[in-house]
């Protein structure tokens, strides 16, 4: 069966929303369904129209990151909570990366593409096996998003300007459609990234207008990198040991780097401040000075954002003592995923985390057990 949907199915559901609302009676429902489909042809046009992206001035990015500091100020103590908690640990991170760097310093690790190939028929039974076995109920909504996979499925390879993401869901409510993008890469790691946008694809089902609510949420990425915890965790299929540990390593690297680039936006703030925000040499040298930040360091804090980076960030946090949970009481665990997969989407969803899932407390010891196991194993193998 060939995954490719495009332009033309998306367009379709497109104009079944346009029919749905001119047959709506409901004025707060059409209101609604005439935000999903607002929404949806945005996504469209950056999907499908090829625009050139607008240049944006550091004096810009500044100005949008001193906004997000107002908006999303409780999220910043988070991410400052999560590095915190996992700082201790940064020799050690530094440790195992020196050896990859000696192992291949061009970082394409053999280890990686070891393994019998598997067809993305395969993967995708292997997916469908992964979700029977995670959930009863959550398996009811896979069932339903793999139904329609010939018409809302892709495999592709990851186009050359993009290296931030390894695939991607889109939704439209209303007619209920989910498109899923995976691109390719190794087995595993393209086995982990259909388990993550199914995730987000049994999200959308279970509780549609979370997509399109005003409330202040950067916890999207918690049902789909939850799953994709528990399917390393677990390996019920036996992927080589070192390319399951490998991934969960990256994994975590990723997030602390972009936490620690977030965690400087607070002190460049401040520096522009005290320049009267103007971006002069004083203000260069202060950085420098005082918290040993070059150019390039000023660059990917200013190219790292709490709404982009910092949602995998905050995400990876609650899926983490959700994993942390599911080592000693895996039904408390994923009771706890479906309550926050159905939390209503007009509520607050940081007050429920906080009352029911400790944000933090043990990412430290998740953080030891990952590089403990992959150091292990390097050794092991004599790397």
């Amino acid at each position: 069966m060939e995954y490719n949907w495009g332009r033309k199915e998306f367009l379709h559901q497109l104009e079944n929303l346009e029919l749905l609302i001119s047959r709506e009676k409901d004025i707060r429902r059409k209101l609604y369904l005439e935000k999903v489909l607002d929404t949806s042809n945005k996504l469209y046009y950056e999907t499908f129209v090829d625009f050139p992206k607008p240049k944006v001035t550091a004096k810009q990015r500044l100005t949008n990151i001193l906004d997000s500091h107002f908006s999303y100020g409780r999220y910043y103590s988070i991410v400052q909570s999560f590095f915190n908690n996992i700082s201790e640990h940064i020799d050690t991170i530094d440790e195992i990366s020196n050896k990859l760097e000696r192992i291949d310093p061009d970082g394409n690790f053999d280890f990686m593409n070891t393994g019998a190939t598997i067809t993305f028929e395969n993967t995708l039974n292997l997916v469908k096996e992964f979700y029977k076995r995670f959930d009863s109920e959550l398996y009811c909504y896979f069932l339903e998003v793999y139904g329609d996979r010939e018409y809302s499925l892709r495999y592709s390879k990851l186009p050359k300007e993009e290296t931030k993401t390894d695939g991607t869901t889109l939704f439209i409510d209303g007619v209920s459609k989910n498109f899923i993008t995976v691109y390719e890469t190794n087995p595993l790691s393209t086995y982990i990234c259909t388990i993550h946008e199914y995730g987000h694809a049994i999200a959308n089902l279970i509780n549609p207008e979370v997509s399109y609510a005003d409330r202040e949420d950067l916890f999207m990425e918690v049902a789909a990198i939850f799953p994709e915890l528990i399917a390393l965790y677990e390996n019920n299929f036996d992927f080589e040991t070192i390319q399951v540990l490998y991934q969960m390593y990256t994994n975590l690297v990723t997030y602390v780097n972009s936490a620690e680039y977030l965690c400087l936006h607070n002190p460049i703030l401040n520096a522009w401040a005290d320049n009267k925000h103007i971006m002069s040499n004083s203000f260069f040298k202060q950085l420098e000075e005082f918290y040993d930040m070059d150019e390039e360091c000023f660059e990917e804090a200013l190219s790292t954002t709490i709404e982009d980076e910092g949602v995998y960030v905050i995400s990876y946090a609650v899926a983490m003592e959700l994993l942390h949970i599911y080592r000693t009481n895996k039904k408390k665990a994923i009771e706890l995923f479906k309550r926050f997969l159905k939390y209503p989407a007009k509520e607050d969803i940081l007050a429920f985390i906080i009352e029911n899932i400790p944000i933090n407390k043990h990412i430290g010891e998740e953080a030891n057990i990952v590089l403990n196991n992959f150091n292990r194993e390097l050794k092991k193998r004599r790397y």
